[in-house]
């Protein structure tokens, strides 16, 4: 069992390591063992430091390559990746800020309205929004999302500020809770207006996930594809076997 004394030492020295830049962003740490020798300490005491470092979002582990410091780029780490975009910035220690680009009801399109079970002609709700890490706009906006709702839901967005409420707590004053996603990720280039509302290159690749979200009985909620430019996102999966 590792010396809680030991331990805390190497984790307080692992921190500052990275807060002053000597490990820096991106960066590949040293390896378990040269961590051993340089600290003088077991390698249950090293593990147990690095893991609560990548709880903490301070470190990401590579499997068959390495542990780096985390970087710009953001991780997003869910096995049927995130639900939330909020939750994900919150949980680095960021603020999460919200650009609205559009809101109104469109004319029915076959393919959303089928996949929210909706008769054919039925108009829709779009909302289009660019979503940053405050604090970070010269980086630029991380994703752009489009979300398309039944049109019956329109006097809940319209009571709403859609730059500062997350459409959870949104459609929890409907009484509608988003309880089951169903994802789909792809590679897509983007159009001319995408990459001038994303700040990439023209011509540029995104990682667009869409996704169908169901509500607490089972019935289809909310269709949304978002936006991620692939040179500043990074996607982990993980799997149960």
């Amino acid at each position: 069992m590792p010396s809680i004394h030991l331990y805390e030492n190497v984790l307080t020295s692992m921190r500052a390591r990275i807060a002053s830049g000597e490990w820096a962003p991106d960066a590949l740490i040293p390896r378990e063992i040269d961590l051993c020798k340089e600290y003088d300490v077991s390698r249950s005491t090293i593990r147990m430091a690095m893991a609560r470092l990548v709880d903490d979002h301070q470190l990401i582990r590579v499997k068959g390559v390495g542990t780096y410091v985390s970087g710009n780029k953001r991780l997003l780490r869910t096995t049927l990746f995130i639900s939330s975009f909020a939750q994900e910035l919150e949980v680095k220690g960021l603020q999460p800020h919200t650009e609205l680009l559009s809101f109104c009801s469109v004319a029915a399109i076959p393919e959303i309205n089928e996949k929210l079970g909706l008769d054919e002609n039925a108009r829709l709700v779009r909302i289009s929004r660019l979503r940053y890490a405050a604090g970070l706009f010269d980086k630029g906006p991380i994703v752009l999302t489009t979300s398309y709702f039944s049109i019956k839901l329109m006097p809940l967005f319209e009571q709403a500020d859609l730059e500062k409420q997350s459409f959870n707590s949104i459609l929890r004053g409907g009484e509608y809770e988003r309880m089951l996603f169903n994802k789909h990720l792809h590679a897509k280039q983007l159009s001319d207006r995408e990459c001038r509302l994303l700040g990439v290159a023209p011509n540029s690749l995104a990682i667009c996930i869409t996704s169908v979200a169901s509500d607490q009985n089972g019935h289809p909620l909310e269709y949304t594809e978002s936006l991620y430019p692939q040179d500043k996102n990074t996607f982990e999966l993980q799997a149960k076997i």
